[in-house]
């Protein structure tokens, strides 16, 4: 090789930059081997791992805060890659919008980054609306309690907030009464009904309609209120009655009663 071309290697190879980013403060040494295993396997960030890498006052809401809430520690989803927290950033979102525009929003990602930058900045107002999320969870909490684990889907997660908090938000926390009796029997019901696939009994083939908005484009405004109006009625309707819509049907039909069938399908 031409004495004069590789010293020019030799410069550009030593003068070339490389990018060093210094982890520390890892207290989760399992999140720390996931992050080397993605950057070796070439895996993107994902939405809860972008967000976490934005800065302003609602990132650190979310992240150094909301997250941190009994709520989120006691619903049955993952630690990892910031799940946790992107449920607390769309429950944000949503509650925000559905103050401001009268009605849900889609969060996908692109939705919550526009919404972290919406509100970088602290403010009185930010901060009186955190409070009232933070209520929100408190009262869902509460109801719960250690029921919490039933809650093992994201969208259940936010739906669940965000039907307790309406009702924290317009002073109709005692019409809450048996929502746990209510939220268990139902998701029970769920996942014993669509456990059936094509033979799901007749009486509960409603419940595919919910079920379709939790698996399918679950982040979606349209599916958002489905779930939220779908809720709201099955709670209605077993306040009013005591038990879950269609068991009377059910029961009637097969001599069997829901409630054993419910009970093999543990919390």
């Amino acid at each position: 090789m031409c004495p004069i071309i590789a010293e020019r290697l030799q410069i550009s190879f030593r003068e070339y930059a490389i990018n060093v980013v210094v982890i520390s403060d890892v207290d989760n040494v399992e999140e720390l081997n996931l992050l080397f295993l993605r950057l070796q396997l070439g895996q993107t960030l994902n939405a809860g791992e972008r967000l976490h890498a934005m800065t302003g006052a609602m990132r650190d809401y979310i992240f150094d805060d909301l997250w941190k809430h009994d709520f989120f520690q006691g619903i049955s989803i993952p630690y990892r890659r910031y799940a946790r927290e992107q449920v607390a950033a769309q429950i944000a979102l949503n509650y925000f919008s559905k103050l401001d525009q009268k009605e849900f929003q889609r969060s996908r990602y692109v939705d919550l980054r526009d919404f972290f930058k919406d509100w970088s900045q602290s403010s009185e107002n930010i901060d009186s609306r955190i409070e009232k999320i933070r209520q929100g969870l408190d009262q869902t909490y509460k109801l719960l309690d250690d029921k919490i684990g039933i809650i093992g889907n994201r969208a259940v997660a936010v739906s669940v907030f965000l039907l307790v908090s309406e009702y924290v938000d317009q002073e109709r926390v005692n019409e809450l009464a048996g929502f746990t009796e209510f939220l268990v029997k139902f998701l029970k019901t769920l996942k014993w009904q669509i456990s059936r696939g094509i033979d799901i009994d007749q009486e509960y083939r409603d419940l595919l309609n919910f079920q379709t908005s939790v698996n399918q484009a679950a982040g979606e405004k349209s599916a958002i209120q489905i779930r939220h109006d779908y809720l709201a009625k099955a709670f209605g309707f077993f306040k009013e009655n005591l038990f879950i819509e269609g068991d009377d049907l059910y029961e009637s039909r097969t001599g069997n009663e829901a409630d054993e069938q419910r009970s093999k399908y543990l919390e």
